[in-house]
């Protein structure tokens, strides 16, 4: 129903427009005749296109030409939860291939330890923290990549990750160096898009994907955060 009345809107306008439009097509008439025929025909060409569309339309499998977009947001939706679901249960293995260069091992004797974000950027990040089991005096920092899409775009090996690094007492993250993309996207023109309900503006999920970074400290360190991110601990 929705779809039916999104067709016949562009045939309403028209009809509003020609309203509007009335008296100074009246004038034009008395004249010029034959620029008046021209209008005619087409406001009647175009009025003939618009009641072909909609009849067309209302016979268009919607489920088949969005089915596709839906199931893509739903997969990029699942990779994601199961790239967060391992993390938080310290399932490194099934993320092995999301782990960005090498695992960072600083060598710490210290009972507590601070992370902090360098100069207080902001960009997205998530920190997950699993306590050893033993006092081994290693602190351990990897950082994962999930996939990363841009309007269903897989723009992942072109988002660079961020640095960490072990100040003193302090696990210090450093904002990934900046990299401007640019993308094109190739849209049908607006006599199609008011048929077929294609939008300007994407109503799918315009970035998603995630950074974590995975900090594995030794029994009985206490951790203090000094950033704007929360903190989830691994529950095994």
């Amino acid at each position: 129903m929705m779809s039916l009345l999104a067709s016949i809107g562009p045939i309403i306008l028209l009809i509003i427009m020609a309203l509007l439009l009335r008296f100074p097509v009246q004038y034009v008439r008395k004249h010029n005749s034959f620029f008046m025929k021209k209008i005619n025909w087409f406001i009647g060409g175009y009025l003939l296109l618009l009641l072909i569309a909609v009849i067309v339309f209302a016979f268009i499998p919607k489920e088949e030409a969005f089915g596709e977009k839906k199931e893509v947001e739903a997969r990029v939706l699942k990779e994601l939860k199961e790239f967060h679901d391992a993390l938080s249960s310290g399932d490194l293995e099934q993320v092995s291939s999301n782990l960005v260069g090498k695992k960072n091992d600083f060598t710490y004797q210290q009972k507590s330890l601070s992370i902090q974000i360098y100069d207080d950027q902001w960009f997205g990040l998530s920190i997950v923290v699993e306590q050893k089991e033993s006092a081994d005096g290693v602190v351990e920092a990897s950082v994962y990549k999930s996939n990363i899409y841009y309007q269903q775009v897989d723009i992942t090996d072109l988002v660079p990750a961020f640095k960490v690094d072990l100040q003193d007492d302090t696990l210090m993250i450093y904002a990934p160096d900046y990299n401007e993309l640019k993308l094109e996207k190739v849209m049908n023109a607006f006599p199609i898009r008011q048929f077929t309900g294609e939008r300007m503006m994407s109503e799918s999920m315009d970035l998603s994907g995630d950074m974590v970074l995975y900090v594995r400290i030794p029994k009985g360190t206490v951790l203090w955060n000094d950033t704007l991110f929360d903190l989830t601990y691994v529950v095994k």
